[in-house]
């Protein structure tokens, strides 16, 4: 049995909010004899849809976003964390990975939609999958003086006060977590591309760096200079109270005088690992100077 034109009528009221022509009811009536099968036309229709995605935009538009923090390491000032983590508008706050990232993913919308700030080793890529409105945060430091601070926490790591600057470059030839890591680590961890097979292939995954870094949902800066960096986030509407950041420890002195120590072979692995992601702290702070100046 056919549909009534008061059923049909009924159905484009719900479903698309308005009252369909009189071809719509005459052919609705003829393609359907279940409201069930109509409905369902209706909900696959592609006016649906746009009608859909524009409510979704509007209540999207209406939320917070989550801000993401891809924490680099050792590119991160200490003091960033201390404003961020006491932050009121950025509560509640979780700490993940990669695969703990992947796991909150999965979990339902409503909970997503609760946190505000989630920080940790993530790769550049990662927003997008978390499914909710989102901001990404991230900072990168001068590669040389990078290379010596990661030098300088795996001696504390492993209570070795002998090894040598030099020495730690050479052994990472031998790590692949090592070598990836600090062979151009900061392009390849914004390219979220942490795999052998990224070496050799630097100038591609600079590229992406960069697509990240300048990405409009990105609020990029350089652990050097992170108070411009506070002022860039509280522009966001966030309540922020960064009053006396403390400082990472300056490691300039110690780190130049590494690097005059440096034989041939040491100083010709520490200008490979530094080369790319030089180039990328270079048109960074080329493009964003007078945006967070």
């Amino acid at each position: 049995m056919a549909l009534t034109p008061a059923e049909v009528e009924s159905a484009y009221r719900v479903i698309l909010e308005r009252i369909p022509s009189p071809d719509e009811i005459t052919n609705a009536s003829n393609r359907h004899d279940k409201l069930a099968t109509l409905r369902q036309t209706l909900l696959n229709s592609e006016e649906f849809y746009r009608k859909f995605d524009k409510i979704r935009s509007d209540f999207n538009a209406r939320l917070k976003p989550v801000l993401v923090h891809i924490c680099i390491p050792e590119a991160v000032d200490p003091g960033l964390f201390e404003v961020l983590a006491t932050a009121t508008d950025l509560q509640p706050a979780t700490v993940v990975d990669d695969e703990s990232f992947a796991a909150l993913c999965a979990k339902p919308r409503p909970e997503r939609l609760k946190l505000r700030y989630v920080y940790g080793d993530l790769a550049g890529d990662v927003g997008p999958s978390l499914g909710v409105p989102y901001l990404r945060l991230c900072t990168i430091r001068r590669p040389g003086d990078r290379l010596y601070r990661l030098y300088q926490q795996a001696c504390r790591s492993e209570n070795d006060n002998k090894t040598s600057f030099g020495t730690y470059l050479k052994y990472s030839l031998e790590s692949e977590a090592h070598r990836l890591e600090l062979d151009n680590g900061q392009i390849r961890r914004l390219a979220g591309q942490r795999t052998l097979d990224s070496l050799g292939q630097e100038q591609e995954v600079l590229t992406c760096a960069l697509h990240t870094a300048l990405a409009p949902d990105m609020i990029f800066g350089f652990a050097e200079n992170s108070a411009a960096l506070l002022d860039r986030l509280a522009k966001k509407d966030l309540d922020l109270a960064p009053g006396s950041m403390s400082q990472a420890p300056d490691v300039s002195k110690d780190y130049k005088a590494a690097v005059a120590k440096l034989d041939k072979n040491e100083r010709a692995i520490f200008d490979t690992y530094t080369a790319w992601d030089n180039y990328l702290y270079d048109v960074c702070e080329a493009l964003l100077s007078p945006v967070i100046a």
